[in-house]
């Protein structure tokens, strides 16, 4: 069993004013991000050698994975500037989350031959966890009897993605038992994302003023498909008897069961906002835009399977791959 977790918070801030009877200029910027990644291997594994159980006993062998990352950003910048001669200033922000997990998660009877007198179970699941929060908000002021100028613009990315590959498999081995034999490999790798930005410009004055102000928000979701420390990987489940002799023609196993079920799900929310105000005497101008989006992508290949030369003696046998993987996405914008 693996429950590798890693928890993140970066913030950053910054804050910049100016002014004079000569007027002013300001100009503030904050950063913060983080990077994180959870890759290596989980197994269980009878390779290679006889196993014999007494009466009543069964065996089981049973690999499991709980990563998690839960990272979150966050940045602000606040620009102010005046004066008796006007002011201008200006504000950016930006945040980043990248998170990516790549785990093997393996259970296996390989090679072997198992004599058991109870149920014999191989058993492989994971549920690998993103939760990435990304937020950036920039402000800036300006104004004076000359008039402002303010420019403000806010940024953020949420980056996440998840390929595991999951593996349930009794291969090139016999097992002997007149209980349940049972190959179960299960996945539920869940993405959380929020991206979030928002800027605020404002200027005036008797001269009048002019602002803009920009937010932009992006996450980019993968469960698969995905490419981590530099290697395109895929995401799999997959249970399989291969190669292999379950029970005999006098001796029938109970129910064999071969079971494989992925529940991938993404859910993402990206939000932006760019507001601007501008005013004074001599008129004004005031520019605002914002635009949020998200790629979503789940890319899984499940698998459950009774192949190669071998034989299975059971009172009754089921095969089953199930993929009910889920994307909910929601953006929105306003200026």
């Amino acid at each position: 069993t693996s429950n590798a977790t890693i928890k993140a918070l970066t913030v950053a801030g910054g804050l910049g004013g100016a002014g004079g009877s000569g007027g002013g200029v300001a100009i503030a910027g904050a950063g913060a991000g983080s990077v994180n990644t959870i890759t290596g291997a989980t197994q269980a594994t009878i390779h290679a050698t006889p196993i014999f159980t007494a009466a009543g006993a069964g065996v089981t062998v049973s690999a499991s994975d709980t990563s998690k990352i839960r990272a979150d950003a966050g940045s602000a910048s606040v620009a102010l500037a005046g004066g008796s001669g006007g002011g201008g200033s200006g504000a950016g922000a930006g945040s980043v989350a990248i998170n990516k997990i790549a785990r093997t998660v393996r259970a296996a009877i390989e090679t072997s031959a198992v004599t058991a007198g109870g149920a014999v179970s191989v058993t492989a699941s994971a549920t690998a966890t993103i939760e990435a929060l990304a937020v950036g908000f920039g402000g800036a002021g300006a104004g004076g009897s000359g008039g402002g100028i303010a420019l403000a613009g806010a940024g953020s990315e949420a980056v996440n993605a998840i390929a595991n590959t999951i593996t349930a498999v009794i291969t090139g081995s016999t097992v002997l038992t007149t209980g349940d034999v049972t190959v179960s490999a299960s996945d539920a790798a869940t993405i959380e994302a929020v991206a979030g930005s928002a800027s605020l410009a404002a200027a005036g004055g008797a001269g009048g003023g002019a602002s803009a102000g920009f937010g932009v928000a992006v996450a980019d979701n993968r469960v698969g498909n995905a490419v981590i420390d530099g290697v395109t990987r895929q995401h799999a489940v997959s249970a399989v008897i291969e190669g292999s002799t379950i029970g005999t023609s006098t001796a029938r196993a109970g129910g064999v069961s071969v079971t494989a079920t992925s529940n991938a799900t993404i859910k993402a929310l990206t939000i932006a906002g760019g507001f601007a105000g501008a005013g004074g005497s001599g008129g004004g101008v005031g520019i605002g835009g914002a635009g949020s989006g998200s790629l979503n992508q789940i890319v899984t290949t499940t698998e459950a399977a009774i192949r190669g030369v071998g034989a299975v003696h059971a009172t009754s046998v089921a095969v089953s791959a199930t993929n009910s993987s889920k994307i909910t996405a929601d953006a929105g914008a306003a200026a």
